[in-house]
This record gives structure tokens, C-alpha cells and sequence, in this order.
């Protein structure tokens, strides 16, 4: 991945990405609970109600909470609302924001509850009848891997990180073993986008997935340079991630995935493209409701424990999402298929762990205010609208020392 146009954001700044089409539209609702803004006079509901929607959340687990003014500007967070609403950032799709593990606000935006037909079958999959579709998380999926790889960790399938590629994935010896330095790849340079492939994650990370077999596309790739040199991202390194987990278990990386982190989180209804192939995209490929990827975000922030169970490592999180050296450049870290930021400038350390998915998924996570903050978008056009509206609108709202 080129990453020259990250300074228009978080120097600030931009990612040129990969895969999958656009999709357009969530279906249009809007869930009130707090007193930030009042429902708008008009406003079209899809499927439920604002009440019926909030009554599905509780029946998932969810508590809600006012905005705390010690912690928030509400006319400041009113206006990021409005900004989103409003298409100030290009096309969002939904809202999310916990605060202490609580609802502060969730919207699904209405407007998007038209998917075009050919793209309808894959970026959208109905969930429960009755309810808004699964939202397509692109790139996203890459963080999800990384917590699966940390619970493979965790229970012993996977012992060493800077074991070598054949140790994990021997049938595929002979393609590895054709470059000498194809041959020095470990998990971690997989995990850490450091693998050295000579790899245009525009291009070869859609034609990877015409390829009957990813894993092999992937390894036939010619090398740049060494394993370990230079940060270039490559979604062809994650989906080699979730072969190795896949391989390590002996189950199939849904079937891990669900027994190990979604159904402990209860998480019950998704998708993940290429699942039913044998191999699901941990490049990008996973679908879910946005209040779901806000339960992985804020376990997380929960350093790993959910409803009183440890689902993955502290020490996993601790290596994976907090504050590491500037490894992508253009004031941007990445560390194990997690990006790292700062909130403003002359921090010392990263103080936001977020994903990145194209077209505007996100889950931002800042442990300094207890917070989560989940976008869903169709931006696919014109990048990095997210996270523009996280630096310069969100942000904004939150209280600092000096306030």
C-alpha cells in the first residue's frame, strides 16, 4: 500500500487501499439515547423503531448512559453528530460511540437501504429478518485476525512468533523455499506488514481473490526485500495470518472464531466471505452489525475480558495496541494488524488504536477517555473521510486537562 497520502490526516492523513467494491447503504434508522439531540420531525425508519432497536441492544447486553459533560462537549458532540448525519463526511452509514462499555449514541443513517443489485450478494448479507443488514468491515478484518491469532497464542497453537513460514504451512515448502528470503518470513513480519513481497495491495489484493487458492498467489509473489526491512502494506500477509491459524488449530478459522471470541462476545449473526472456500478473508471480508464490532473494540479496551471472562491475553493486547515506535511512517504506527495515532501533536506516544477498512470502517479505541467509537461508511470514492471526521470533529468534543 502507498501510504503518501496519510499526511493529509493525521500529519493527518490518507490510505490508499484495497478490495471488494463499493456498498451503499445501512437501512435508516435512528437510536436516541441520550439527550445530546432531539428526534428529528419526519425521520423514516426502516425496520424498527428507535424503542424496537433499543430493545434489540438491551437484549444483546448493551446498557446506555447520558453524555457525561466532564467528559464530552455536547454542543461540540451535537455538531460531529449533525456533520455525520448530514454528509459532511462523504457518505456515512452508521454511528456508534461507548463510553465506559455504554451506549452514548448509536445511528444507523437512513438513506442506505438501497445496495445496488450486483453488489447486493457481496457486501451485504441479511441478518435476522426484521433487522439492518451486516455491514462489510473490509480491511477492518485484519485487527479481528490479529485477536484471533493472540487467543491461538494464548492456548498453546502457536508458540513462537518468529517461527518460519514452513514450520507452519509445510505443503507449501516448495514455494517458499524458491526465494531464499521468502524463506526468512515468520508470523511476526506477517502480523507486523513486514514481509517484504513485492506486492500493489490495489491490484493483486483483488486479483488474489479470483485465485482458487489465495495461500499460493500469495507465496508465488516475487520478494522486494528482506523480511523485516520496510513497512508495505499487503493484505495478502493477513490472509496468509489466517491460514497459519487455521493450520495451527486444526479447525476452520470461522469455527475457531466462533467458539474462541464471537460466540463468547454473543456474537451470532455474520458473515465471512470466503468462509464457505475453506479459508475466511482475514484480509478483509468480515460482516457484521456495527453494535457487534463495537463488542470487539471495547474487549479491547477491556484489556481482553468480557462479562468477567479473560478472551484473550492482556499480555497479547499489551504487544499488539498499545503504544509502539512509528513503524508505517507519516505519523502513523502499526503493530500487529492494528493502526496507532495521536490525538494532537507533540504526543510522545500513540493514545488512539483503531482499524482502517476501506470505503470508512472503523473502530477507534482511547483508553484515556473510555472510549470506542464505531463508523461504518460508503466512502469509496474518496478516502480517509473517517478518519477526518474523527481528528477534526470528534476530538474536538472531548473534554481535555485544560477545560
Amino acid at each position: 500500500m502507498s501510504i503518501r497520502n496519510m499526511r493529509l490526516l493525521l500529519s493527518p492523513q490518507g490510505k490508499a487501499c484495497r478490495l471488494l467494491a463499493a456498498c451503499i447503504g445501512l437501512l435508516a434508522l435512528v437510536l436516541i439515547p441520550s439527550k445530546v439531540m432531539a428526534e428529528e420531525p419526519g425521520r423514516v425508519y426502516a425496520t424498527t423503531t428507535a424503542e424496537q432497536e433499543k430493545a434489540f441492544a438491551l437484549k444483546e447486553g448493551w446498557a446506555f448512559k447520558q453524555v457525561d459533560p466532564k467528559v464530552f462537549d455536547p454542543d461540540k458532540l451535537q455538531n460531529f453528530i449533525r456533520e455525520m448525519r448530514e454528509g459532511t463526511f462523504g457518505e456515512q452509514h452508521s454511528l456508534l460511540i461507548l463510553h465506559e462499555g455504554k451506549i452514548v449514541w448509536d445511528e444507523l443513517f437512513k438513506g442506505y437501504n438501497q445496495p445496488e443489485p450486483d453488489e447486493r450478494k457481496f457486501n451485504w448479507r441479511r441478518g435476522v429478518p426484521g433487522r439492518a443488514k451486516l455491514h462489510d468491515f473490509q480491511s477492518s478484518t485484519k485487527s479481528i485476525a490479529s485477536l484471533l491469532a493472540g487467543i491461538a497464542v494464548d492456548k498453546g497453537f502457536i508458540t513462537d512468533l518468529d517461527a518460519k513460514l514452513e514450520t507452519f504451512l509445510p505443503q507449501y515448502e516448495k514455494a517458499i523455499l524458491a526465494d531464499p528470503r521468502r524463506s526468512k518470513i515468520t508470523l511476526r513480519h506477517l502480523l507486523d506488514m513486514k514481509a517484504g513481497f513485492e506486492w500493489d495491495d490495489s491490484v493483486d489484493g483483488n486479483l488474489v481473490l479470483s485465485e482458487p487458492d489465495w495461500v499460493t498467489y500469495v507465496l508465488n509473489k516475487p520478494m522486494k526485500v528482506e523480511p523485516g526491512k520496510d513497512f508495505d502494506y499487503n493484505s495478502g500477509a493477513s490472509i496468509l495470518i489466517g491460514k497459519i491459524i487455521a493450520e495451527a488449530t486444526g479447525q476452520s478459522l470461522g469455527d475457531f472464531a466462533d467458539e474462541h471470541l464471537f460466540h463468547p462476545l454473543g456474537i451470532n449473526d455474520l458473515f465471512w466471505f470466503g468462509e464457505d472456500l475453506g479459508l475466511a478473508h482475514t484480509g478483509g471480508g468480515l460482516q457484521l452489525w456495527p453494535r457487534d464490532f463495537g463488542k470487539l473494540a471495547q474487549l479491547v479496551l477491556n484489556e481482553g475480558v468480557w462479562n468477567g471472562r479473560q478472551i484473550v491475553s492482556k499480555d497479547w493486547l499489551s504487544k499488539s495496541t498499545f503504544p509502539q515506535s512509528d513503524k508505517a511512517g507519516d505519523g502513523l504506527g502499526y503493530n500487529h494488524q492494528w493502526w496507532l495515532a495521536k490525538s494532537r501533536p507533540g504526543l510522545t506516544n500513540y493514545d488512539i488504536t483503531f482499524t482502517w477498512g476501506y470505503g470508512g470502517q472503523h473502530a477507534f479505541i482511547m483508553r484515556s477517555h473510555d472510549l470506542v467509537v464505531v463508523m461504518t461508511a460508503g466512502n469509496y470514492r474518496v478516502a480517509e473521510q473517517g478518519i477526518k471526521a474523527f481528528m477534526e470533529s470528534f476530538l474536538p468534543s472531548l473534554r481535555t486537562e485544560s477545560d
